[in-house]
């Protein structure tokens, strides 16, 4: 009921969302050059540094180990009592809140390239979260939390600026999917090596980690590096 009234109040304040972005070609009737078909082939397909992007995306997905998964090792483990766990997850959702927070502050003072710390919080959580030391595993699970709250928030600011207004819809419903596509392989892969080894848990999320994180590189570089619209790189 609070959700629905809140969309109408939007609703009835903002009938109309403000457009922003890029231009669309325009698709009225009359001959059109090869320049313009060209034009609107490449609107019409998402851009390259998109997939790039989902793809990094999937895979800082996939190296994030699910807290069902944890919550299976403090159990397993006798770290703390079932009682304690729901109230660790919500310590974790607080820290997605604070980092969700901080990230989206930074993100729109310093761009993209805010998103590389998501990879590095992905790496610290296995070792951590699932070990056998009770600091360790709280300690895990807020940086889990924190990177559950970039991905749910500041991850998703960049597809806009990536793609173009027309196709970002599209764009958000093939990233959902990739992403959803990575959070399957990586439960998968995460419950089938914690039962042989926590090591090479590790090993393997430092190294999807490391190619997320190249992708990152590439691709907020590239968009960092443009100047916004309507500016000029030396304003």
């Amino acid at each position: 009921a609070v959700t629905m009234a809140l969309l109408v109040l939007t609703r009835r304040r903002a009938p109309q969302p403000v457009h922003a972005g890029p231009a669309e070609v325009p698709h009225g009737p009359g001959p059109t050059s090869a320049a313009d078909r060209g034009r609107r082939r490449r609107t019409s397909s998402l851009p390259p540094a998109f997939l790039q992007f989902a793809t990094a995306a999937s895979l800082c997905t996939a190296g994030l180990v699910s807290f069902g998964l944890i919550g299976f090792n403090i159990a397993d483990r006798d770290l703390l009592p079932v009682a304690a766990v729901p109230l660790l997850y919500a310590g974790a959702m607080a820290a997605g809140a604070l980092a969700a927070l901080a990230t989206g502050e930074a993100y729109d003072r310093l761009g993209g390239r805010v998103l590389l710390a998501l990879p590095f919080l992905v790496v610290a959580v296995p070792g951590l979260a699932l070990g056998r030391s009770v600091a360790g595993v709280v300690l895990g699970v807020l940086l889990w939390g924190a990177a559950v709250g970039v991905q749910d928030s500041t991850v998703k600011a960049l597809v806009a600026d990536l793609v173009p207004r027309g196709r970002r819809a599209t764009a958000y419903g093939v990233f959902a999917a990739v992403q959803g596509a990575g959070a399957l392989v990586g439960g998968i892969v995460a419950g089938a090596l914690y039962q042989r080894s926590l090591g090479v848990l590790v090993v393997v999320t430092v190294l999807t980690q490391a190619l997320a994180l190249v992708l990152l590189v590439r691709v907020t570089t590239a968009r960092d590096g443009r100047a916004p619209s309507g500016r000029s790189p030396t304003s």
